[in-house]
């Protein structure tokens, strides 16, 4: 009987073109579903800090309407987003109970003021101007509001009418989608 020595590498099998690409594949299938998932949660992130940050620039304005102060840059002269520069800089109240004390909102910078600016408008007073936070739009509820408009003329026309008015009604319900 003979004794032969066999080395441990002489049983592993390396992997074939075929499973490489495979392999490679597989991958980017996982890529391509990751990558618009990562994007839109980035996305709706984004957004949510900018709801956040609207909201506390509103609240600010209101504080600072209701001490008398002027702080609101009116529309014609750049509006929310340059308010909410000057709120970045920061407002001193110049007198009444609160004399001396510093309204500021720091860290914001031009783009985040940018991305806020889209939910907050002017509001004119009759005393004071302040800025008001403005809900995003929900295009789900558009589109559930569209439906409830087509539902009630198929209901109240006549069929004649209906050809009609069903073609200029998906329209308007393809136009608010596009949104």
């Amino acid at each position: 009987m003979f004794l032969t020595y066999e080395s441990s590498t002489s049983h592993r099998r390396a992997m074939s073109l075929v499973e490489i690409l495979v392999t490679i594949v597989v991958l980017g299938v996982i890529a391509a579903i990751a990558v618009p998932s990562v994007s839109r949660i980035r996305e709706s992130a984004k957004e949510a800090a900018a709801i956040k940050n609207a909201k506390t620039i509103a609240q600010m304005s209101g504080a600072l309407a209701a001490l008398g102060v002027a702080h609101v840059i009116p529309d014609s002269m750049g509006g929310a987003e340059a308010t909410a520069r000057l709120l970045r800089e920061g407002v001193t109240v110049p007198e009444g109970v609160m004399e001396g004390e510093v309204f500021v909102i720091p860290g914001m910078t031009d783009e985040h003021i940018e991305e806020v600016g889209v939910f907050l408008d002017v509001k004119y007073d009759k005393r004071e101007l302040r800025l008001e936070f403005v809900p995003p739009v929900d295009k789900n509820a558009i589109f559930d509001l569209k439906l409830d408009c087509y539902d009630a003329i198929c209901k109240a026309g006549e069929p004649e009418m209906r050809s009609k008015i069903i073609p200029g009604v998906l329209s308007m319900i393809c136009l608010s989608l596009s949104l």
